[in-house]
Formats: structure tokens, sequence, C-alpha cells
């Protein structure tokens, strides 16, 4: 008999199957209850699983890896940042990840542009979703007058897939 595992990021899914929630929500029930063991990345999300799907067994934390070592680091910080057009005295935000609605990253991108000053930058960089009507949301909203004394952030985004 096989073994079936579940790993859950944040208790919620990364790309809604129907766009019910109802419906997303018991699929993770179902993945959650029925698998012989569910990984999560952090305490938090052990906790969260817990209260959200009741499941509390065989529940393993597994560090979120990374890709250190794994893609050559051949660029000092000075030279990426003149690469990317960011001074020396900028403090740098960066999201890196699939660029979809539900990440919510239109609520960063908003909440950034209410920093106030004007040594801040955020990037966003990764993969759209296809179509990339959202990604092209985001693009105008980076673009609007930010609103309050944030006017001086700068935001940009990089359209393009995560192994470039």
């Amino acid at each position: 008999m096989g073994c079936a595992i579940c790993s859950e990021f944040d208790c919620s899914p990364t790309a809604g199957l129907s766009g019910d929630i109802h419906l997303a929500y018991l699929g993770h029930w179902v993945a959650c209850n029925f698998s012989d063991a569910v990984i999560v990345h952090c305490d938090i999300a052990r906790k969260a699983l817990a209260k959200k799907y009741g499941r509390r067994h065989d529940v393993y934390i597994i560090a979120h890896p990374n890709y250190i070592g794994y893609y050559p680091n051949n660029i000092s910080k000075e030279d990426a940042r003149k690469t990317l057009g960011l001074e020396p005295s900028y403090l740098v935000f960066l999201f890196f990840g699939g660029i979809r609605p539900n990440k919510g990253i239109e609520h960063l991108v908003s909440a950034f542009k209410d920093i106030p000053g004007d040594r801040y930058r955020l990037i966003i960089a990764g993969k759209p979703n296809q179509p990339t009507d959202y990604f092209d949301k985001l693009v105008t909203a980076s673009r609007a007058s930010p609103q309050g004394a944030g006017a001086g952030a700068g935001l940009d985004l990089a359209k393009r897939g995560a192994d470039r």
C-alpha cells in the first residue's frame, strides 16, 4: 500500500481550482486528513494546520529549502545594485515568486507606496500567471501616483521566470 504525503505552506490554496472557497477548503481538508503524513515548514504553519483542518498527528516540520549554492553567485552586492539601478543608500525589499492573484501582491504594492521617504525600493520578481492580466494590473498600480508621504518610494516589476 502506498503512502500519501501532503505539503501545506500556509493552509490555503495557491491556485484555486474553481474559485469556490468552500470547495478549496474541502479539498485541503481531505488532503490534510487522509494523508499518512503532512509536511509544514514552521511551527506557525503546524498550529494553523491544527486549527483550520484539525490535523495534529504525523505533522512534520521541514525547513523550507533554498537555492543557496545551487545557482552561481558571481556578482557583488555593489555590482548587482548598479545593474538594477539601485543606489547604495536604498533599502530594498524583494517579493520573489509566482505572481498570482492569491498572493495579494496588490496589497504589498499599496502598503509600500504609503512608506514615507524616498530611499526605499520594492522589487517584484517572478513568473506571472497566464494570462498576464494580474501582472498588468500590478504594473499600472505601481505607476499610479502614490498617496501620502510615500511619494518617493520606487517600485520595479520584473517580468521574468525565476530561472533567469
